[in-house]
């Protein structure tokens, strides 16, 4: 399968201001007490900074997918197991977000704020390396 070649620079560059845009919606949405939307808009925004490191590494248009993980690995990230294995766990926040037959994890707001917290200390942790 060949992949398309693109304009790397103005694809990072949508991924990075879309992650900060989703970040920001998440931090509004916690504001207004809705924690499983909060965390919804926190896992896109993960998902769109990691596809900019993707099309950063390969040059080509990131897949289409809500993985976390993935990403991670075709952009040649070496995540720590603890970065790695909180990324697996931080996924349950998509598919709540998208499926009506997934487990609904309860969310307060101390979880909420916790989890946005660090979703947001990881997507900065990832934009520095862009």
């Amino acid at each position: 399968m060949m992949l398309a070649m693109v304009d790397v620079s103005t694809h990072v560059e949508y991924w990075r201001t879309s992650a900060l845009e989703d970040l920001a919606a998440a931090r509004s949405l916690l504001a207004q007490r809705h924690f499983r939307h909060a965390l919804f808009f926190a896992h896109l925004g993960l998902e769109k900074v990691l596809k900019a490191h993707v099309t950063r590494a390969t040059g080509s248009i990131a897949p289409r997918t809500h993985n976390l993980e993935r990403p991670g690995e075709l952009a040649g990230l070496h995540l720590s197991a603890d970065r790695a294995e909180w990324l697996r766990s931080f996924s349950i926040h998509q598919l709540e977000g998208r499926y009506p037959d997934t487990a609904q994890v309860p969310l307060d707001e101390h979880t909420a704020v916790g989890e946005l917290a660090a979703a947001e200390e990881f997507a900065s942790w990832l934009t520095r390396m862009l």
